[in-house]
């Protein structure tokens, strides 16, 4: 089963389709009936101490061209100090697609440095979207100054791509990040990390710095593979507090979606360190291993 969800999991951030819709909303936080604060204890220490470092994708290999390369312009903005940046067609995107020559120039964009008469050209889009591209600033992102640009790449897939430049001012992709971006120093060490979600919280992402080099790691499915039980997490981007990241856990998995009924859930929370994911569940659910149930019934309910 966790080979399984690796699987779907890997598939559906590949396509970026829209998320099974029968899948259940995980339900909201219920406080304890007397409004005590619950105790929550160490339920599971998932070790990152494996994650290979960051490489960021290039689109294509940054190049100068003129200003006859560049047709229709979809996004132009001037950052703070003056550095234009600006999307725009191939000229020829317009063209008979029936006519023979390059097919790519219906889909075909590029991200450049307007530089007077010049174009430094940085990263290529590849689609058919005519609007959603912007570009904004950031600061003390990973420990880093520089632009990001947003562009829609799927159904379900917006792309915020952080790009810094390198000593001889060209604009270097940092972070690749998707849908609802959040900038926060999740772990108290003083640096901004970037967090973001994929098809409501089935897959939760932060990029973060280990000695000065950057990681990425996918946090929900890297949990579920862990876990003692079968289970299918969530996470909760929007409420990221000081306990951490907020989870809720499907007890059964995948394999109790389409089964009838009220589904079994686990709420705690989920805190990254440099070395390790922790996950935190009130102390009543520890441990953990109680909640696998019956395997031959298809649904899991607590053991005895």
């Amino acid at each position: 089963m966790r080979h399984c969800l690796a699987a779907i999991c890997c598939g559906l951030l590949l396509a970026g389709c829209a998320a099974p819709a029968e899948i259940p909303e995980a339900p909201p936080v219920e406080e304890a009936a007397d409004c005590a604060p619950r105790e929550y204890a160490a339920a599971l220490t998932v070790p990152l101490a494996d994650l290979e470092p960051y490489v960021p994708w290039r689109s294509m290999e940054p190049d100068t061209a003129g200003l006859d390369t560049m047709g229709e312009v979809l996004c132009d903005e001037t950052l703070p100090g003056g550095t234009r940046v600006v999307c725009y067609w191939r000229p020829d995107h317009t063209a008979d697609p029936e006519a023979p020559g390059d097919q790519d120039a219906r889909y075909e964009k590029h991200w450049a440095i307007h530089q007077g008469d010049r174009l430094l050209r940085f990263a290529a889009e590849y689609s058919g979207y005519e609007g959603g591209y912007g570009v904004t600033p950031f600061s003390n992102v990973l420990d880093q100054n520089g632009f990001c640009v947003e562009a829609p790449r799927g159904a379900a897939y917006t792309a915020h791509d952080y790009y810094v430049f390198d000593e001889t001012g060209v604009p270097r992709l940092l972070m690749g990040c998707s849908n609802d971006v959040l900038e926060r120093d999740v772990n108290g060490d003083g640096v901004t990390e970037l967090i973001w979600n994929y098809h409501g919280g089935q897959f939760v992402t932060c990029a973060f710095l280990r000695d000065g080099t950057v990681y990425q790691v996918e946090m929900m499915s890297l949990l579920a593979e862990r876990l003692p039980i079968v289970g299918l997490p969530f996470g909760d981007l929007e409420n990221w507090g000081e306990r951490g990241l907020p989870v809720k856990i499907l007890v059964g998995g995948w394999a109790v979606i389409d089964e009838s009924g009220p589904e079994t859930w686990i709420e705690g929370d989920l805190r990254l360190t440099e070395d390790a994911l922790e996950l935190y569940v009130p102390q009543e659910q520890v441990p953990l291993e109680a909640w696998a149930g019956e395997l031959g019934t298809g649904r899991f309910f607590p053991a005895g």
